[in-house]
């Protein structure tokens, strides 16, 4: 009776194992965690790190103390790189 059981117990944690390999190979194939990494890395480098205009020193968003600070940033690192003044092959995007 309890070898019964016992060889029922070992099958069920065998099949519950695979399943967690198999359901963790399925989700870490899915998602390519370099490419997201790199897009994030991207735009905080564009935004969040880009030196604020008209400062002294280095000045970046982490270092942001006033409301002017914050204008300037979101006037000038913020504005450039959300709207672009030119394509990607340096013609210049129209106003209209």
């Amino acid at each position: 009776m309890h070898k019964i059981n016992r060889d029922k117990s070992v099958k069920e944690a065998i099949l519950f194992f695979f399943f967690l390999l198999l359901f963790g190979v399925v989700v870490f194939l899915l998602y390519d965690v370099h490419e997201a990494f790199a897009s994030n890395q991207a735009i905080e480098d564009l935004l969040l790190k880009e030196e604020l205009p008209g400062t002294v020193y280095k000045k970046d968003f982490s270092e942001i103390m006033t409301q002017t600070e914050m204008w300037q940033w979101l006037e000038g690192p913020l504005a450039n790189g959300i709207w672009r003044t030119t394509h990607y092959n340096g013609q210049l995007i129209p106003d209209n």
